[in-house]
Parts: C-alpha cells; sequence; structure tokens
C-alpha cells in the first residue's frame, strides 16, 4: 500500500519537479503519466557524461548498466574492478519477432546469461557501443514504450567502454548548452504536457488548505500530508506501532 501510493497519485497526474514542486497533468493522459513516473527527477538531460538509471514505479533506481566479462560463449560475470578484459552492457527491449533491439541501434546485441550467486538471469544486452533509434518521437507508442532512462538521450551515445551515456553532440548536450540550458529530464517532459504548479504560492502555516495537501518527499515522491505528516509513510505507522506495543507491554507490566 505505502509503495503503491505514490505511483497511484503519478496516474492521477501529480507529479515532482526538480525543485520539489508538485506540478499537475490531466488524468487523461494515462501513458504520459506513466512515463513520467518512469523518469528519475534528479537525472540531468543535458549533462555531458552521466550513468543510466532505470527508475521504475514499484522498483526505484534499478541499474540497467552491467560491468562484465565473459566466462564461455554468451555467459557472463560482474567484474569487481577495472580489468582489460571487462566491459560495460547495457539492457535493452527486443523487437516482437526477433533479438533485435527495439529502441537502439547496436552492433553487438543478443540475449546473454548473467551468472550471480543467486544463480543465473537471462537479459538482452548490448555490448557495444549504442545511440537511440532517429524517429523514436514520431509517434506516441515509440514514444512511450520508448522512454526509459535506459535508452540514451537524443545526441548521445552509451559507452561500453564507460558505461556512461556520452554528449556527442555539442549543440544539443555539449559546450556552452550545459551551462546556459541546465535541465533536469523531468522539468522538460512537464513543461511539454503543460504541467501547471499545484500551488503557485506558497502556502501559510495558518492557511486551511495545508491541512491537508500534496507535497515531495526527499526522494521526489508525490505524497499526501496532514499536518506536513505523511500518513503514507510506512516509518509513521512503523513509528506508532512500536510505541502502542511499548504502552500495552507497560500497561500490563505496572498491574
Amino acid at each position: 500500500m505505502f509503495a503503491l501510493m505514490p505511483f497511484l497519485l503519478h496516474l492521477l497526474g501529480f507529479h515532482c519537479d526538480s525543485g520539489k514542486n508538485i506540478r499537475s497533468t490531466s488524468v487523461f493522459d494515462f501513458l504520459s503519466n506513466i512515463q513520467l513516473s518512469y523518469i528519475n527527477p534528479t537525472e540531468i538531460y543535458n549533462e555531458s557524461n552521466y550513468r543510466a538509471r532505470n527508475s521504475l514505479p514499484l522498483l526505484p533506481d534499478l541499474d540497467c548498466v552491467h560491468y562484465l566479462y565473459e566466462t564461455h560463449n554468451d555467459f557472463y560475470n560482474k567484474c569487481t574492478e577495472p580489468n582489460a578484459s571487462c566491459f560495460y552492457g547495457v539492457e535493452y527491449e527486443p523487437n516482437f519477432w526477433s533479438n533485435k533491439p527495439r529502441c537502439i541501434d547496436c552492433a553487438d546485441y543478443g540475449e546473454r546469461t548473467l551468472l550471480g550467486l543467486g544463480g543465473s538471469i537471462n537479459v538482452y544486452l548490448c555490448k557495444s557501443n549504442a545511440t537511440r533509434k532517429i524517429g523514436l518521437e514520431d509517434n506516441w507508442w515509440t514514444s512511450w514504450s520508448c522512454g526509459s532512462s535506459c535508452i540514451p538521450p537524443t545526441g548521445y551515445m552509451f559507452s561500453n567502454i564507460t558505461g556512461n551515456f556520452v554528449c556527442i553532440n555539442n549543440s544539443i548536450c555539449g559546450g556552452t548548452v550545459i551551462n546556459n540550458n541546465y535541465k533536469y529530464k523531468i522539468d522538460i517532459k512537464l513543461d511539454e504536457m503543460g504541467a501547471e504548479r499545484l500551488y503557485p504560492t506558497a502556502l501559510s502555516d495558518k492557511d486551511y488548505k495545508s491541512a491537508v495537501k500534496l507535497s515531495c518527499s526527499n526522494d521526489f515522491k508525490p505524497q499526501i500530508t496532514v499536518f506536513k505528516i505523511p500518513i503514507f509513510d510506512y516509518k509513521i505507522w512503523l513509528f506508532m506501532f512500536v510505541l502502542g506495543f511499548l504502552i500495552f507491554f507497560y500497561s500490563k507490566f505496572i498491574k
């Protein structure tokens, strides 16, 4: 319940921008609201060199970049320290009818087996440098389904040497663009959707509207607060449970 609440608020069109302001979009813009719940609010769009993180509604900050070495044909293990035989690979979504990447251009791709202490898992992995396919924004389906932060933005390349997204187009993300157009991915998407600030001006503590309101948590998740208390925060309920247990135990003890 506690993990689902931020996602439900996203579906209703309430999101946090990079400044922790609640902004609202249309509840009928269902697919875009889901996409917004995937975006990491702290990820800078036009930073020239950064590591991708795949933010999912219930599994935030899931890493989609792996540092690996090949043990035998298409079986890979994680590298724990830099080594000449190690490389970075990025996970990708395949086409419906083949292993070919659907959203990126990649020269060395396929289904690989990753080995670990808990056994093995199969993932679709790009072993080479990769760029975003041209024309993904031409229709709503590819724009939404290829909106993961694991896919290089326009003007960037995934590097299998560093594991980062590296700027390859200075007119988009390099040089003076970074200094003059410093924006976060979440702000860009909210601006594109025409999202408005839910509370244009700061509410006074004496304002009745501040009693029950929406706000942003420290990790940029929308939350409901009552007198500034996040009522769906599991830590609050855990504290109440422990306090109730201690009061119950104390009442039994003094008898």
